[in-house]
């Protein structure tokens, strides 16, 4: 259960936390690992995780990438019937969607998302990179390409910038989670241990 907010517009913040404890837990841990052993990879720690080929992690986490995405369609189209309006619901909204789509990522690199200061970090890293990736200045003035940006993102929202953003956000979120796991790679460990199946010895 998470429970530290964040000091973004705390009545939506806790709202956001809310939901999002409500999507990790209908989206468990064990779920997202049980995926491997469908492919014939006995995956019980998330340290076993870092004996996988490269291959099988990035094809799970392509596949989380599909599913999220499908929720970030459907913040879009909310946020169209919002109106001018959608900004404000559909902003914080997609902030929790990649903060859930991040923390399933994390777990299908075998990377510990429990860990409630990775998760204090990992929230305040979206936002900001979201703001800068929507054209929103933080933490210096904008320039007046970025202030364009800004004012078309607030006019067309629900029309796709902020799909655009996510992508850019989540990308840069997957490469670091990628470095992680290959830090923690140990390849001549696969097919060593007892944990490990292969999937010709699945078959």
């Amino acid at each position: 259960m998470i429970r530290t907010p964040t000091i973004y517009w705390p009545i939506l913040d806790h709202a956001g936390l809310r939901t999002l404890n409500w999507l990790l837990d209908h989206h468990p841990k064990d779920a997202v690992l049980s995926w491997y052993g469908q492919q014939g990879y006995a995956v019980r720690t998330l340290g076993d995780v870092w004996q996988l080929p490269e291959a099988v992690v990035e094809e799970r986490v392509s596949r989380l990438r599909e599913h999220w995405r499908r929720w970030l369609f459907g913040e879009s189209a909310a946020a169209l019937f919002v109106g001018p309006a959608g900004l404000l619901v559909g902003g914080p909204v997609l902030s929790v969607i990649l903060l859930a789509w991040a923390v399933e990522m994390g777990w299908a690199y075998g990377l510990d998302m429990a860990s409630p200061d990775r998760i204090d970090n990992l929230r305040r890293t979206i936002h900001q990179s979201l703001l800068r990736a929507l054209g929103f200045p933080v933490g210096t003035h904008g320039t007046r390409s970025r202030w364009g940006r800004m004012i078309g993102t607030v006019l067309f929202w629900g029309f796709g910038p902020e799909l655009k953003a996510a992508d850019q956000v989540m990308a840069e979120i997957r490469a670091a989670f990628r470095a992680e796991w290959q830090d923690r790679h140990s390849p001549t460990n696969y097919g060593s241990s007892p944990r490990i199946l292969c999937n010709s010895e699945h078959s």
